[in-house]
C-alpha cells in the first residue's frame, strides 16, 4: 500500500498543509484493513542493512490464510525448528502401544508431500528391506532367518525348511570358524572343502560314517579285541587260502547262540557227523566279503586284549585313559595329573618327534631327562627357568653345555642386567697408548676434578680425540687460553670463527650487521598468489622486503601487495599512500593516488617477457606486527610493453588495526611467472 501524503516544508502555506493533513487521515484509515502488493518488509529492532521480507505467489484466486489465536512460534520449511515444538494433534503421548492401525507422519520422497502412514505399512517395508548394521546385534529373544544363504556371502545365518538353520561363509584359510569363549578355534572347515576339523576331543554316542552307523558300543567291542591283524586277516573271506593242515585239536570260531566262541575241528566233525551237511541245519546270516567286514560290526571290544597291526590306524582322535609303563616300547598314555603321556624305549633316544620330511626335532636320549632339538628354539613368554637360578648367573658355555655361573671377580652383573667394574681395577698400567679417544668417554666427564696436574700429555691421546663434546661446560679457564694482544676482544666473523678485534680509537664504539635475511622464496611459473606467511614478528621493528625481476604471465599487468594476518588472511582494507611516476619513455611526470584495498607496486602495467626483468624494488615497513597503523615507503623499476622502464616511489599507512604476519604478491589478473623476494629484518 503506498502513502499519498507528502512532507510539510516552512515555506508551504496552511492550504497545503490542510490537504497534506486529509491525505495522511486517509492513508491511516486504509491502515485498518489494507491491502500489499507482492510483500512486506520488516526492518526489525535495529536499523541495518539487513531485513525480513513476507512475501507470496502470485495467487490465481481468493486465498486466505489464518494464524490461530495463540501464541507461539511459526515454523517454516527448512528451519531448524525443534519438532517436539510442533504440536501435531493438539494432544500428548498417546499412552499406549502402537499398534498397526496407527498412523506417522512421513515425507514423501516423490515431491517432498507430508503424508500419513499407517504403522503396519511401515512394518512392512522394513520387512522386505536389507537392514545395514555397523556395530553389534544384541537381542533379547532368538534371530530367526527366514531364508537362505549364497554362495558369495562372507558370513551369514540362513534357514530352508529342508535343511534347517545354515551356516555359509568364505575366508582365505576356513569357510566357517566355530570358537569358544577365549576366542580359540573349536571347529573349523576349510575354504572350499567339506571336511570338518575340531580341534579337541570329539564325543559323541555314534557316528556314522557313509551310511554306516557306528555306535559306542561297537567302538568298545573294538577296544576290548586281544586279536591281531593277521588272525583278523584270516576271518577275510578275500584271504589267499593256504595249505596248512587241520589236526585234530585245532580251534574254529562259531556263533553260540549269539555269543562267539571257539571249538575244536574234533566237535565240529562230531555234529557234521550227525548231520546232512548242505540241509536246513546250516543257515547262513551274511556274507563276509573280500577285504571287508560289510555289515554287523559295530564296534570290536578285545577286552583287555590288546590290538596289534603292522599297517596304520587311520580315523578321529586317539584317546588314551590309562598310564603309559616303564617297559612301554611306544606308548600313549593319559593321567588327569600329567595330561597325555608319551612312553618309549629305543637303543638311541626313548621318544623322537619328527616332521613332515621324516627329520627329528625333538629326541629324548635313551634312560634320560635331556631333551635335544634339531633347530632353534623359540620362547614366546620373557622367562627361562632352570634348575639353578641363583641371582646374578649368566649363561656361560663350557664347550659343551652352558651353565649359570654367578659373575665374580673385578666385574658384577645385578638382575637388570647392568655391568659394574669394580673400583681401581683399571689402572693406567692397563691401557696401551693412544687407545682411549673421544668415542670411550661420556660428554662432559672429563673436568678439573678428575684431572691430576700435569697428569695428561700429548702421549696419552689420539690425534683429534679431544672435541667440544667432550669437554664439559666451564672447564677452559683463561690460564688454559692462549695469549693475545693487550686491549683485543674475542668476536666472531662472518664464518662463526673466533677472531680478535683489535683495540680501537677513543670515542669508537662496537656494532653488529643489521640486517638479518628473515626468508627468501623463488615464485614458481602459474602461481595465483606468492605468499609469505610468518615472515613478521616482535623481533625486529622494521623490515626491508625486496622484490626482483616479478612478472605476470599476462602483458601490462599491475604487480600488487597485501599484507597478511593470522595465518593466510589477506588484509584488504585500510591502505592510504601517495605516489610519483616518472616514465623514461618521455611521459610528463604525474603523482598518483593509492588504492585502498591493495598497494599497487607498478604504476603501468609489466611486461609478460621474463627478458625485460619484470617489477624490482624494495620497500621499507615499520613496526608491522604491533596492533596499529603500520608506515611504509617503497621505490619500484618496472617494464611495460608500451614504453621504456617507469620509476614509482610511494609512501603511506596501512590502518585495518591488525597484527600483520606475513605479505603477498599477486597480479592484477591471471597468475605470476616468476621472481625472487626477500624478508629482512632489522632492528632501530
Amino acid at each position: 500500500m503506498a502513502i499519498t501524503a507528502s512532507t510539510i516544508s516552512t515555506t508551504q502555506t496552511l492550504e497545503e498543509f490542510r490537504l497534506e493533513y486529509n491525505k495522511l487521515q486517509s492513508d491511516v484509515s486504509a491502515l485498518e484493513n489494507p491491502t500489499y502488493g507482492a510483500s512486506i518488509t520488516f526492518e526489525g529492532a535495529t536499523a541495518d542493512a539487513y531485513e525480513t521480507t513476507l512475501t507470496v505467489t502470485d495467487p490465481t484466486a481468493d486465498r486466505t490464510i489464518t494464524l490461530p489465536n495463540a501464541t507461539g512460534t511459526v515454523a517454516l520449511t527448512g528451519s531448524a525448528t525443534d519438532i517436539d515444538d510442533l504440536d501435531i494433534d493438539g494432544g500428548t503421548d498417546i499412552g499406549a502401544a502402537i499398534v498397526a492401525a496407527d498412523l506417522f507422519i512421513v515425507d514423501d520422497g516423490a515431491d517432498g508431500t507430508n503424508r500419513k502412514t499407517a504403522a503396519s505399512r511401515i512394518k512392512t517395508f522394513i520387512e522386505a528391506s536389507t537392514v545395514a548394521v555397523t556395530g553389534n546385534v544384541t537381542a533379547s529373544g532368538t534371530v530367526e532367518p527366514a531364508g537362505d544363504t549364497a554362495t558369495g556371502d562372507n558370513a551369514a545365518i540362513g534357514y530352508t525348511s529342508a535343511e534347517g538353520l545354515i551356516l555359509t561363509g568364505q575366508g582365505s584359510t576356513n569357510d566357517i570358524t566355530i570358537k569358544n569363549d577365549a576366542d580359540t578355534a573349536v571347529i573349523s572347515i576349510p575354504t572350499g572343502a567339506t571336511n570338518v576339523t575340531v580341534a579337541g576331543v570329539l564325543t559323541a554316542a555314534g557316528f556314522t560314517i557313509g551310511s554306516a552307523a557306528i555306535t559306542e558300543a561297537e567302538l568298545e567291542i573294538i577296544d576290548g579285541a586281544t586279536v591281531t591283524t593277521a588272525e583278523l586277516n584270516l576271518i577275510d573271506g578275500g584271504t589267499s587260502r593256504g595249505t596248512t593242515a587241520v589236526a585234530s585239536g585245532d580251534g574254529i570260531l562259531i556263533n553260540d547262540a549269539g555269543t562267539m566262541a571257539m571249538t575244536n575241528v574234533d566237535t565240529v566233525s562230531t555234529y557234521f557227523a550227525s548231520h546232512s551237511v548242505g540241509g536246513g541245519n546250516i543257515v547262513t546270516v551274511g556274507a563276509l566279503n573280500a577285504g571287508s567286514i560289510t555289515s554287523g560290526f559295530t564296534s570290536i571290544d578285545v577286552g583287555a586284549g590288546a590290538i596289534t597291526t603292522t599297517g596304520v590306524i587311520t580315523g578321529g582322535t586317539v584317546e588314551a585313559t590309562t598310564d603309559t609303563a616303564a617297559s612301554d616300547n611306544a606308548a600313549i598314555g593319559y593321567t588327569s595329573a600329567e595330561g597325555l603321556i608319551l612312553t618309549g624305549q629305543g637303543t638311541t633316544s626313548d621318544v623322537t618327534i619328527k616332521n613332515d620330511a621324516d627329520a627329528d626335532v625333538i629326541t629324548i636320549a635313551t634312560g634320560t631327562t635331556n631333551v635335544v632339538i634339531a633347530g632353534d628354539l623359540t620362547i614366546s613368554g620373557d622367562d627361562l627357568t632352570m634348575g639353578t637360578n641363583t641371582s646374578g648367573a649368566a649363561l656361560i658355555a663350557d664347550g659343551t653345555n652352558f651353565n649359570p655361573v654367578v659373575i665374580s671377580g673385578d666385574i658384577a652383573i645385578n638382575t637388570s642386567g647392568v655391568a659394574a667394574i669394580g673400583s681401581g681395577v683399571i689402572v693406567v698400567g692397563d691401557m696401551a697408548a693412544n687407545s682411549i679417544d673421544s668415542a670411550q668417554y661420556v660428554d662432559g666427564s672429563i673436568d678439573n676434578a678428575h684431572i691430576a696436574d700435569d697428569a695428561i700429555d700429548s702421549e696419552h691421546y689420539a690425534a683429534g680425540s679431544i672435541d667440544t663434546a667432550h669437554i664439559a661446560d666451564n672447564q677452559i679457564t683463561l690460564a688454559k687460553m692462549a695469549g693475545g694482544t693487550d686491549g683485543n676482544i674475542i668476536s666472531y666473523d662472518a664464518s662463526g670463527d673466533p677472531v680478535a678485534i683489535a683495540t680501537g680509537s677513543d670515542g669508537q664504539v662496537l656494532t653488529s650487521g643489521r640486517l638479518t635475511l628473515v626468508e627468501e622464496v623463488t615464485i614458481s611459473a602459474s602461481t595465483s598468489v606468492e605468499q609469505i606467511t610468518a615472515c613478521f614478528s616482535a623481533t625486529y621493528d622494521q623490515y626491508l622486503i625486496e622484490f626482483v625481476g616479478v612478472y605476470p604471465d599476462t602483458n601490462d599487468k599491475d604487480i600488487r601487495f597485501r599484507f597478511l594476518s593470522g595465518s593466510t588472511t589477506s588484509i584488504d582494507a585500510g591502505y592510504e599512500y601517495y605516489g610519483h611516476a616518472v616514465e623514461a619513455s618521455g611521459g610528463a611526470p604525474r603523482d598518483e593516488a593509492g588504492q585502498s584495498t591493495y598497494i599497487e607496486l607498478s604504476d603501468e602495467g609489466v611486461s609478460s617477457t621474463v627478458g625485460n626483468n619484470g617489477c624490482n624494488g624494495s620497500m621499507i615497513v615499520y613496526n608491522p606486527f604491533l596492533a596499529g597503523p603500520v608506515s611504509f615507503n617503497y621505490h619500484t623499476v618496472s617494464a611495460y610493453s608500451g614504453g621504456g622502464p617507469i620509476t614509482f616511489r610511494a609512501e603511506g599507512f596501512e590502518f585495518d588495526g591488525t597484527i600483520r604476519t606475513g605479505v603477498e604478491f599477486y597480479a592484477e589478473s591471471g597468475n605470476l611467472e616468476g621472481g625472487v623476494v626477500r624478508v629482512w629484518g632489522a632492528k632501530a
